[in-house]
């Protein structure tokens, strides 16, 4: 691993954030990177009271401009419309969501615990969450002293709050901008790896076998998915038009999964962009990216039916 991939203190934050997918990464805010960095900066700083104010104009869309906090400051950064009666734009919605997870993640209390109780990490250690977005989980093990901690996101918005956020927690952690299908690490290089809510937006093979090379022989997996509680959700929650997608694309390609490979191919990827898993596909699939589980627990539910499902695994040494 180079120098630029190793934990260490910066006095710009932002230094500790690399992007290895270049200008077609997902971008929260427009324009270059040192416009994002500042945004990052100023968000992370407001980042309450900014929650706040997106979430007030997401709600009441069109409220008069004067009874906005941070009015010039959403209209530079492009998070609002610049007519008198503004309205949230696509980048503010966006930019929305990842303070949603700088100021509490989903699922963060069940994901803290499990992770906690399953986690054997100490001094050590090398970590890789890889989909960390911003970075507060990560962040949590820093009290256990890991040799080194590193996030990996294509939000390269949401690894600049994490990276301002590590800084002033004075907690030394790298970020990488990259695919969870092609991590920029060689084989063996992390003792555990980390995946929270990730698999679901992957196709989950590909990335499995990413998490295992990059993981050393023993070295630990903790993950959780969504299961199938997930869609009863969405269909008690979601829009007509919402509900009717789950019915005729995302079902049946979820009960293809475990069978058929369907995400490898390209065309198919496009029928369902997420996907549930039950217990018993994800324990097929770990066993066949050569992990051994070591526990698979239910960490939340929906209506009685498997929400969050937590999975600590092994990887199996090479022969």
């Amino acid at each position: 691993m180079d120098d630029s991939q190793r934990v260490g203190s910066a006095a710009d934050p932002a230094a500790t954030v690399r992007n290895v997918l270049g200008a077609g990464c997902v971008r929260y805010v427009p324009g270059d990177d040192t416009a994002m960095k500042e945004a990052a900066a100023w968000a992370a700083r407001h980042a309450t009271e900014l929650e706040v104010t997106l979430r007030v104009l997401g709600d009441r869309p069109g409220q008069p401009g004067e009874d906005l906090l941070f009015r010039d400051e959403l209209r530079r950064h492009r998070w609002i419309t610049a007519d008198a009666a503004p309205r949230l734009t696509d980048d503010g919605v966006l930019a929305l969501e990842a303070l949603n997870r700088y100021i509490a993640a989903d699922h963060t209390a069940e994901t803290r615990s499990f992770l906690n109780a399953s986690a054997a990490i100490d001094e050590s250690s090398r970590v890789l969450d890889v989909g960390c977005s911003t970075g507060r989980l990560l962040l949590s093990l820093a009290p256990r002293g890991p040799h080194r901690m590193v996030g990996v996101d294509i939000d390269l918005f949401a690894l600049h709050l994490a990276a301002v956020g590590a800084h002033a927690a004075g907690r030394a952690a790298r970020w990488c901008c990259a695919s969870a299908l092609d991590l920029p690490f060689p084989d063996g290089a992390f003792t555990h790896a980390l995946s929270f809510v990730t698999l679901n937006a992957v196709p989950v093979r590909a990335a499995l076998a990413e998490l295992e090379r990059v993981l050393e022989d023993d070295g630990q997996l903790i993950l959780t998915v969504e299961g199938h509680g997930y869609w009863l959700r969405q269909l008690r929650l979601g829009s007509t038009a919402r509900r009717l997608h789950l019915v005729v694309r995302e079902l049946p390609c979820n009960i293809a999964l475990p069978l058929f490979d369907w995400q490898k191919l390209a065309p198919l990827q496009r029928v369902s962009m997420r996907v549930a898993i039950s217990r018993r596909a994800l324990t097929r699939m770990l066993e066949e990216a050569g992990f051994a589980l070591e526990r698979c627990e239910v960490l939340r539910r929906e209506q009685g039916v498997a929400w969050l499902i937590g999975v600590a695994a092994r990887k199996r040494r090479r022969r």
